[in-house]
């Protein structure tokens, strides 16, 4: 029984592992996506309309994720006889301007601009 407890945890943290893999390089790849774009627009790391630029394909990406979510939510609730108080939809939170930075980090022999936010520690 013990091996088979010891077989089912290896098959789970592989599978995690692999899923952590794939996103990580889901977000490269998104990122490579988006400092192609603002390059093409003209602008360069680490210029302050790079990082403007980077900052707004992720927030417009970020509202086109809260909609889909939103649309969904709307979608399985069931159609009632007049506005429930419990049917409140959370409202959107664009990122923070303040603490958006950009910053280059080594992966895979090569340089990647990472955008995001970080707070001030």
């Amino acid at each position: 029984m013990r091996w088979v407890m010891a077989l089912l945890l290896m098959l789970t943290l592989g599978a995690c592992s692999e899923w952590v893999a794939h996103q990580h390089a889901n977000e490269l790849s998104q990122m490579r996506q988006d400092d192609e774009a603002c390059v093409n627009k003209g602008v360069h790391y680490p210029e302050a309309d790079y990082v403007n630029c980077r900052y707004n394909l992720q927030n417009e990406r970020l509202y086109y994720n809260w909609k889909c979510m939103q649309m969904a939510k709307c979608a399985s609730t069931q159609p009632s006889t007049g506005p429930s108080p419990f049917n409140q939809t959370e409202t959107y939170k664009p990122l923070d301007v303040e603490h958006f930075q950009c910053w280059k980090e080594p992966q895979f022999g090569g340089d990647y601009v990472y955008c995001g936010e970080k707070d001030g520690s």
